[in-house]
């Protein structure tokens, strides 16, 4: 992927999708590895009704966006169909639990060749203090009680990206109301601004607001987060907008008239520069 991506054989779209597959194809034959050993020791996860329960790897970010770059840690989240338990008497939440564990290590761990990726569980319910795995439920009943503002922006790049499709998919079903709430939010606006305040202010007092290709003011984070308030403002009306990858979803919003073709352009050009200079670094500096 390196090699075609710097000979200009792959450009920017074609290298982050061809890494994204890369993850996901790593993130199957690990769910697969885990899926046997646990199996074999304690029996397939059923529901109340004698059915299989199924585990969905939710990629989110630059992942789920299909654009992961040299050196993103991969975003996932972990969510199964239904409580139980095994044929072998062990609650379906617990298998689940070793399975996401046997995944993370299996990505994560460091060996003598260095490690596949590294997995990033932050962007789960409540973060680290939350648990590994949900059911559909338990992510039904936190949208509805406890999930703020970010988790709407963060959900707009969730895809199902290994595991159970039919899990995925009713996931996919579950968040969409959520993430796109019926008519014109003004309020949303103001709401991711102030996210991207923080940002600033946290590099401000590093000195680095103006050098962080990724952060920082100009940078990559400013893009990606303009497009997705714009998602948030209008997607609910327009289903076309909700698009994970950040230079299809500006395209979109060009064509909409939401961004003036001008606008569109620079955003594209700029987005595909930036995110080229990132690759670059990671190449050479990891």
């Amino acid at each position: 992927i390196g090699a075609r991506d710097l000979l200009g054989d792959a450009d920017l779209t074609a290298t982050t999708e061809e890494l994204s597959r890369l993850a996901e194809v790593c993130l199957e034959a690990a769910l697969r590895m885990g899926e046997a050993e646990l199996r074999a020791r304690h029996g397939p996860p059923l529901t109340p009704g004698g059915a299989e329960a199924g585990l969905a790897i939710i990629g989110m970010g630059k992942l789920g966006g299909e654009e992961l770059n040299y050196s993103s840690d991969i975003d996932v989240l972990f969510v199964y169909s239904e409580d139980g338990e095994t044929t072998g008497g062990l609650p379906n939440v617990e298998y689940f639990t070793r399975l996401a564990l046997t995944v993370v290590e299996a990505l994560d761990s460091v060996t003598e060749e260095g490690h596949a990726f590294r997995v990033d569980l932050r962007l789960r319910p409540e973060g680290r203090m939350g648990p590994l795995v949900r059911s559909l439920e338990s992510y039904r009943t936190y949208l509805i009680e406890r999930a703020e503002t970010w988790e709407r922006q963060a959900l707009i790049k969730a895809r199902p990206c290994a595991g159970d499709p039919e899990v995925g998919q009713r996931f996919l079903d579950l968040i969409r109301p959520f993430v796109y709430r019926p008519g014109v939010d003004p309020e949303i606006v103001g709401q991711v601004r102030a996210m991207k305040w923080e940002i600033d202010r946290s590099l401000r007092a590093k000195g680095r607001e103006r050098r962080d290709v990724k952060l920082g003011l100009g940078g990559i984070r400013e893009i990606e987060f303009l497009v997705q308030a714009l998602q948030l403002l209008y997607g609910s009306d327009d289903p076309w907008l909700r698009e994970r990858n950040t230079l299809r979803a500006i395209f979109r919003l060009t064509e909409r008239g939401y961004l003036s073709p001008a606008l569109g352009r620079r955003l594209t050009a700029g987005y595909t520069f930036l995110r080229t200079v990132e690759h670059r670094l990671q190449i050479v500096h990891e």
